[in-house]
């Protein structure tokens, strides 16, 4: 129980509880006006992201603070707009917006780390209506029958490449291609 008398314990106590006990406040809060905020951890999330990035920018904590308030800001007034007036379902609305401030962070940590080994990589696709993903397996079984194969071994060759429609994820907007100038195959250094 030593523990308990140490300082540097404390400290970390309150350093892990502070955005957890915000996070708590702002929920009881949305909670009292009749809101259902899901969105609370992409808000923090973004606010975070753009925090770091803008006083990493600048050099300034200040600006960094601000820009983490003012994103903060923003995705709770996008979250309040999706729910009040667009009249969307405050749980998909959260977990939607959770998802994409999550997704988002990573990719932009993912193209930080990619720049410090000089590649570029940026997001060439995501949702595609199935119309459009139809096009693009017909488009490539078409280039494989061009070379010679057979039908059946066209749409093999194709599906390893493009999936075909309605079992590609990105006819639910949950999938994204990721390119980049520097590599274009999936094999290394192409």
């Amino acid at each position: 129980m030593d523990f308990l008398t140490n300082l540097d314990f404390w400290f970390t106590v309150l350093r892990a509880t502070t955005p957890v006990l915000f996070a708590t406040m702002a929920a009881l809060i949305a909670s009292r006006s009749g809101m259902l905020n899901l969105g609370l951890e992409g808000a923090m999330t973004i606010a975070a992201l753009c925090g770091v990035l803008g006083s990493g920018f600048t050099g300034s904590l200040l600006v960094g603070a601000v820009c983490g308030l003012a994103a903060g800001i923003g995705f709770t007034m996008l979250l309040a707009y999706f729910v009040q007036h667009l009249k969307a379902n405050q749980v998909i609305s959260g977990v939607a917006l959770n998802l994409a401030a999550s997704g988002g962070s990573v990719f932009c940590s993912m193209q930080k780390a990619a720049a410090a080994d000089g590649v570029t990589v940026w997001m060439q696709s995501g949702y595609r209506s199935v119309k459009y993903q139809t096009s693009l397996y017909e488009r490539k079984t078409k280039y494989y029958l061009d070379k010679g194969y057979d039908n059946a071994a066209a749409k093999e060759k194709a599906a390893a490449v493009v999936n075909p429609p309605g079992y590609s994820e990105h006819n639910c907007g949950l999938a994204a291609d990721l390119n980049s100038p520097e590599h274009t195959g999936l094999d290394r250094g192409s």
